[in-house]
């Protein structure tokens, strides 16, 4: 019984949650809201040294290349970050420029930050990057998958 305590306890405090997970190569896909999702179009914008994500579902495809604010009825994926390869945990720390979160928008005001998860630029060229994510908090808002898009200025 002390070594099922003690194997319970190191389980709990090095990190066994989706940070330590691995990210499924396919398109990013889960649940938004409580609902199934799959991601339909990526749109990423570089400016300086940050990304700028919006991820629309499979119902917004149809969305114009480089509209990161497109008026949409469904809800959509955001975030921002470091424009450099490498794995990022979220994490949510005002004013830490390691801090990370993603967020579920539900239109039109309603936003779920995530701050459990990973992230990962897998590829960052001078037109096109790689993503995998892989991000939750809980069974309402999670996604794990990787995508491609071509970048926007």
């Amino acid at each position: 019984m002390q070594r099922f305590l003690l194997v319970s306890t190191l389980a709990l405090f090095t990190g066994c949650g989706p940070a330590a997970e691995s990210i499924d190569t396919g398109l990013p896909s889960g649940s938004f809201g409580g609902s199934a999702w799959t991601l339909g179009k990526a749109v990423v914008s570089r400016a300086d040294d940050r990304l700028s994500v919006t991820l629309y579902s499979d119902a917004e495809k149809d969305v114009a290349d480089c509209d990161d604010f497109a008026e949409v009825s469904t809800g959509y994926v955001i975030w921002s970050q470091p424009a450099e390869e490498g794995r990022r945990e979220l994490k949510l720390a005002f004013g830490d420029p390691d801090g990370q979160t993603v967020t579920f928008v539900t239109p039109p005001s309603d936003n779920a930050i995530i701050t459990s998860g990973v992230l990962e630029v897998s590829a960052l060229g001078d037109t096109s990057v790689t993503i995998g994510l892989n991000v939750t908090d809980g069974d309402e808002n999670a996604l794990n998958g990787t995508f491609t898009a071509t970048l926007c200025d």
